[in-house]
């Protein structure tokens, strides 16, 4: 149930009083009725306020109706007043309307009986009213409220009256065309003044078609963003973008239609300054094998070659609006991005060697990059022009290590001349030592004391006669007896020798290959590589494991020769591969590993021949050998 009206009357005739008291009775509920007699009772029940509609008499003792207005006027009360007069004053109720009266009735029987239907008309009607008040302050904060936002954002405000006819103009708007309120003469102007001070010829249908179209929209969502051509003050031309948006009323009529202004005139310079510079090149840039492309400030790829593009895997003028991270993994996009960012703000060209993945692969390119300049010098983008210089990277790899292999074999070569040639002079005295002491032997019995001294030098000479042929292998001057060989055959003859060498925890396996072609070797050289190498794994695998033994025929282009045999001759090749499960060779060692005399062993328990005699048996017999291992992955030559 709503609250009853409460009304303030003020009438000093008691039969009148009585009259309307009966029609206000007549309403079952919907009224409450506060009675003054008088000036002073009536201002002292207006102080009291709480009021919804004051009803009163013209004619009071002393006081007017205009003056009930005036006083209720006087203290800003949002309270409509009714004017209850005789008959025959329909003129002065007439005059009290225009100043400010809600309504009127006149007193008599047949008229008085419509003042409760004339009461909650005027309500009703003050109800609509103080709605729409509301929503035009609402609006009001709105548009105060989006003035504040344009000027932060620098944009230029307009709003087109429907009823008007007229739009009304941000001081904004004015500076954008540099231009103000004063020297244009006034914030409000026609469609026309608009058109012909502010928007190209040119451009004019376009705007005045989406400014038509909103106002026809049925959507009140309607939103729309479009770019003009405009004129400035001094005649000059430049852009600007307008995002148009509408408000419409309670029956779904556009009654204003929104413009923010934003110029872009830098903007689409900079497009066209780039769009000008990529017209003198393109020629160029599609007729040679380097990949070219153009950047704006952002990163923002403008244009690329077709070179360029078919690596991307798109058309050329698909590249427009992409950036690196649609191409390449963000690792990479980052890098190249970074790279734009400091060339543009030093404003200095640079020169790099950097990767580029190219259809999946990567690859390393010589990259130029450039700053594009406008005509005032400012940086509005970049020019990047590479290409491929993978192989050439590759070439310099393979260069150092190939200069790394002959500092290698010359210093290996020059360690075995000096030590074959002190081998030779110490082979000649060992023959005479060993000679001597086997003369000793013959010239007394077993049982002599010195016969065991003489026993003692002839084994000492003979191991030293041993170390020294070790080093004559190493070191390329040992006579070979080269005959054509089996070589599974030689291994599996020197496999049970092979197995006492080793403890018996460790595995020995052989994986001999069918159908093995002959070689020509020296059986007891093939002989010593098999048992320096088994030692060598032996020694790898204190706590066991497994020692395999494999032979194959293979081609130069398969994986296992490019892994193991780099540098191998063209033709088919015999491989003999020893694989061991021990601890591996740390990478930083494995450059020494063939080098004389170098052992990672104790002091005493190796003498760093071993490996060293295998590789100098392996290049007299023009072969070639190779290490692979990784530590605690074991090892395999």
């Amino acid at each position: 149930m709503n609250d009853p009206i409460h009304i303030l009357y003020v009438d000093d005739y008691p039969f009148d009083r009585e009259l309307v008291r009966d029609a206000l009775e007549k309403e079952q509920e919907g009224f409450r009725v506060t009675e003054a007699a008088s000036r002073a009772d009536f201002e002292a029940r207006l102080v009291e306020g709480g009021y919804d509609l004051v009803l009163s008499d013209f004619n009071i003792l002393g006081f007017e109706g205009l003056q009930v207005l005036d006083a209720v006027r006087a203290r800003n009360l949002n309270v409509p007043v009714i004017i209850v007069t005789g008959t025959g004053s329909e003129e002065v109720a007439v005059e009290a309307m225009k100043r400010g009266a809600a309504d009127y009735v006149i007193k008599t029987a047949r008229h008085i009986r419509r003042l409760p239907h004339t009461i909650h008309a005027v309500m009703e009607k003050k109800q609509g009213d103080d709605e729409r008040k509301r929503a035009q302050e609402a609006l009001r904060r709105s548009e105060a409220q989006l003035s504040n936002a344009t000027m932060i954002a620098r944009l230029g405000y307009w709003e087109y009256d429907v009823a008007e006819k007229l739009f009304t103009f941000n001081d904004h708007f004015f500076a954008i065309f540099h231009t103000s309120v004063e020297q244009v003469g006034g914030y409000k102007l026609s469609p026309a003044r608009y058109a012909e001070r502010f928007l190209h010829p040119d451009d004019m249908p376009v705007v005045v078609t989406e400014i038509t179209k909103a106002l026809e929209t049925t959507d009140p969502d309607y939103s729309r963003q479009l770019e003009h051509r405009i004129i400035y003050a001094d005649g000059g031309v430049g852009y600007s973008s307008v995002r148009l948006f509408i408000i419409k009323d309670n029956q779904g009529r556009t009654i204003k239609v929104y413009g923010a202004n934003q110029d872009i005139t830098e903007r689409k310079r900079s497009e066209e300054a780039l769009r000008e510079s990529e017209s003198k090149y393109r020629t160029l840039v599609e007729n040679i094998p380097q990949k070219i492309f153009t950047k704006d400030r952002a990163s923002v790829y403008v244009s690329c070659n077709e070179n360029f593009a078919r690596d991307l895997g798109i058309k050329p003028d698909h590249c427009a609006g992409r950036t690196d991270y649609d191409f390449f993994p963000n690792e990479l996009a980052d890098k190249y991005r970074a790279d734009d960012q400091r060339i543009m703000e030093t404003g200095q060209t640079e020169e790099l060697e950097e990767k580029y993945v190219q259809a999946g692969q990567e690859t390393w390119v010589q990259t130029i990059k450039t700053p594009i300049r406008q005509e005032d010098g400012r940086v509005i983008g970049i020019l990047g022009i590479f290409w491929d210089i993978t192989k050439r990277i590759q070439a310099e790899a393979e260069r150092e290590r190939l200069q790394l292999q002959l500092n290698q074999a010359q210093k290996m070569e020059s360690i075995g001349r000096l030590a074959g040639g002190i081998a030779h002079d110490f082979n000649n005295l060992l023959v005479s030592i060993i000679g001597y002491a086997e003369l000793g032997m013959l010239n007394i019995t077993p049982d002599d004391q010195l016969y065991a001294n003489f026993k003692r030098i002839k084994e000492g000479g003979e191991r030293a006669a041993d170390l020294t042929r070790q080093i004559l292998a190493f070191s390329r001057q040992q006579v070979l007896e080269i005959k054509q060989l089996d070589l599974n055959q030689v291994i599996n003859e020197f496999v049970p020798m092979l197995r006492r060498l080793i403890s018996e925890d460790i595995a020995l396996q052989t994986r001999l290959a069918d159908n093995l072609p002959p070689l020509k070797a020296d059986k007891g050289q093939l002989e010593q590589v098999l048992m320096n190498l088994v030692v060598n794994a032996r020694d790898a695998m204190p706590d066991g494991g497994t020692l395999i033994i494999d032979t194959a025929y293979v081609a130069p282009d398969e994986a296992s020769v490019d892994k193991y045999l780099k540098g191998a001759r063209p033709g088919p090749q015999v491989l003999l591969t020893v694989s061991d499960t021990g601890n591996g060779i740390d990478i930083e060692l494995q450059p020494h590993i063939f080098e004389p005399f170098f052992t990672t062993k104790a002091r005493g328990q190796g003498t760093g021949l071993g490996l060293a005699t295998v590789f100098g048996i392996i290049k007299q017999h023009q072969g070639n050998i190779e290490v692979y291992s990784e530590p605690g992955q074991g090892t395999t030559f």
